[in-house]
């Protein structure tokens, strides 16, 4: 802080008229503006008769200016620094700008102003418990992270090492669906008992996202293939439960609903789009939009299936496409 000592007329008494010069000393913060008009005044201001002078020459100094004009930093001072012209311009902009506006003149302008810098303080103090949940939520990541991992090491995904196994590499090939229970299907021998109909049928379990009151005819395969994959499911759920991840159980197996597997069989075996909608009373445009979405689960199957050299279920898969992918459903438009 740099103090500068200062000459200014001081009161007697509270009651008097008359005063004296004192010279005090304040803080550079304190002084707002600078004036261009300069006074030679005495070395020792310390006498009266010197003070008397100096307040004598101030007061000349007001009557022959109206209003004392303020030191020029460029031309009074000389200053040649790039960008101070237009920094000036903007400041004296902004003076302008804050003297016109109504609060400028408001008569509770310090309260409003202690009220500002108490907001400030209150945003500051948000910003900070935002940042700090923002830590604290990377750090509950990182212990999610952990316990996926732990599901992953029990189900053999990948080695005590982290290092991915077959059927890792599986599940990373897949992304339309619930990679780890389709890869346990694939593991299970469960696609390979299915015929392509059967395995487009079993599937849509995985692509349906809505309920339906109509009563769902199913083969005994058919059947049986869906208590195989809910009996998958429960499996999972409760290795990631013992790993403590967050899930209920009932609700995961929940999650996969067959109202589109007697649909999706009766497809893949020519029947045509009206008599497949006749089977449910699920909307025609849910059901193209899962079909679509299968035959894209469909094709990363192909590619897993591949990845680890069973050409067999690769073959099968390619055939439930050929039976998936036909008529209206994947018109490119229905404006024809």
């Amino acid at each position: 802080t740099i103090t500068v000592d200062v000459m200014v007329p001081m009161c007697k008494s509270e009651h008097s008229q008359a005063h004296e010069m004192e010279v005090i000393s304040i803080r550079h913060n304190q002084i707002v503006d600078i004036g261009a008009v300069r006074l030679t005044c005495p070395k020792d201001l310390r006498s009266s008769d010197n003070q008397k002078a100096v307040s004598k020459s101030l007061q000349e100094t007001k009557k022959r200016f109206a209003e004392i004009p303020l030191l020029d930093p460029i031309n009074d001072m000389n200053i040649q620094v790039n960008g101070l012209k237009v920094a000036i311009q903007n400041l004296q902009a902004l003076q302008t700008k804050l003297e016109s506006m109504p609060i400028h003149q408001s008569s509770d302008i310090d309260e409003l102003c202690k009220q500002y810098d108490e907001k400030f303080k209150i945003s500051e103090e948000i910003e900070n418990t935002i940042a700090e949940f923002k830590k604290l939520n990377k750090v509950d990541q990182l212990v999610e992270l952990k316990r996926h991992k732990k599901v992953l090491k029990k189900l053999n995904y990948c080695s005590a090492a982290e290092v991915v196994e077959t059927k890792g590499k599986i599940a990373c090939e897949l992304s339309s669906g619930e990679e780890l229970l389709m890869t346990e299907l694939i593991f299970n021998g469960i696609f390979s008992e299915l015929n392509p109909a059967q395995c487009v049928a079993l599937l849509s379990c995985f692509m349906c996202d809505e309920k339906s009151n109509t009563q769902i005819q199913m083969t005994d395969e058919l059947s049986g293939s869906l208590r195989r994959m809910q009996e998958l499911a429960r499996m999972i759920a409760r290795v990631s439960k013992e790993c403590h991840v967050d899930i209920d159980e009932d609700s995961y197996v929940d999650k996969f609903k067959p109202y589109l597997m007697d649909v999706c069989h009766a497809w893949c075996n020519g029947s045509s789009f009206m008599e497949v909608c006749r089977k449910t009373d699920i909307f025609e445009g849910s059901i193209i939009r899962s079909f679509r979405r299968m035959e894209e689960a469909l094709r990363q199957l192909v590619q897993a299936t591949r990845s680890i050299g069973n050409s067999e279920l690769e073959k099968k898969f390619n055939e439930s496409i050929v039976a998936l992918k036909r008529g209206i459903a994947f018109a490119a438009s229905l404006y024809l």
